[in-house]
């Protein structure tokens, strides 16, 4: 099956769901605006993609990072590599995460994801984020240029 066609597939799966809540919901007295969910089914697709990427966020990135088994050997060669060590080999996975079928598990939940295009939105937010940091930006800068002339500082970087 090429992408295109899983992409449409999922669109399509993701709709019919949609539309089947929508029946649900009906047969209780209820409406998608009564829980400020969005009644127009382009809508609706984007925001359960957005719910399979915060899914997605949550078990490959933010829980395994929460319960690292050797924080101290990562962060150990981490300072290796920001020092311009950049050859230096990291740290076994089986020293790291709890489970060492971790970059296996990601790995399979990232090709997942990716395939049934359920990551696209990020590019359209980003965008609209950067737009939003560009066009505030003036105003944004007017101020931070009065912070930077009491404290000195021209930089927000970390300088350890």
């Amino acid at each position: 099956e090429t992408g295109d066609m899983i992409h449409g597939f999922v669109e399509y799966s993701l709709g019919t769901y949609w539309e089947e809540l929508r029946q649900v919901l009906q047969t209780f007295g209820d409406k998608f605006s009564d829980f400020n969910l969005p009644d127009d089914l382009a809508s609706a697709v984007d925001l359960l993609k957005q719910g399979f990427t915060f899914e997605f966020m949550k078990n490959a990135l933010i829980r395994p990072v929460l319960s690292l088994r050797n924080r101290k050997a990562l962060m150990k060669w981490w300072k290796k590599v920001k020092q311009g060590h950049l050859t230096s080999p990291p740290p076994p996975e089986s020293e790291i995460f709890k489970s060492s079928n971790y970059s296996s598990f990601i790995y399979l939940f990232f090709k997942i994801g990716t395939e049934v295009n359920v990551f696209a939105h990020l590019g359209s937010a980003l965008f609209a984020h950067m737009k939003e940091d560009i066009f505030n930006d003036k105003k944004a800068s007017d101020s931070e240029d009065d912070d930077d002339s009491e404290d000195g500082s021209s930089s927000d970087c970390e300088t350890d």
